[in-house]
């Protein structure tokens, strides 16, 4: 977001009650509830200060709910974190382990016989 330009967006979408409040209901999760309830009070006229007391956050966090506001609206607020996933083996162990399960016996892979067993 541009320096200054901020303000002057939020001020141009219309915000509405009715649309935030379906929105509040039906999203439960609390970090979810957080950034509506900056919004709104935001677009009630309340300061960024009051915000981030009343709300406990940091004013880069609040500027964070401001941009995800101006750029997706009520739904860019209410999308989910989501983390990428690592994956634990790469495509060629992950072959090797399907190739071990569908075709190879346990025996294959045992330590009985190393050992004289």
């Amino acid at each position: 977001m541009e320096w200054g330009t901020r303000n002057k967006q939020i001020a141009s979408l219309n915000f509405d009650l009715l649309a935030w409040q379906k929105c509040y209901n039906r999203n439960q999760r609390e970090y979810i509830r957080r950034r509506l309830r900056a919004i709104k009070m935001y677009s009630e006229g309340k300061s960024r200060i009051e915000i981030i007391q009343t709300l406990s956050i940091s004013h880069k966090t609040l500027s964070g709910y401001l941009d995800m506001y101006i750029l997706g609206g009520l739904d860019g607020l209410t999308s989910p974190i989501v983390k990428p996933r690592l994956q634990a083996l790469s495509k060629q162990q992950q072959e090797k382990l399907r190739v071990m399960i569908l075709l190879e016996s346990p025996q294959t892979y045992s330590k009985k016989e190393q050992f004289g067993l």
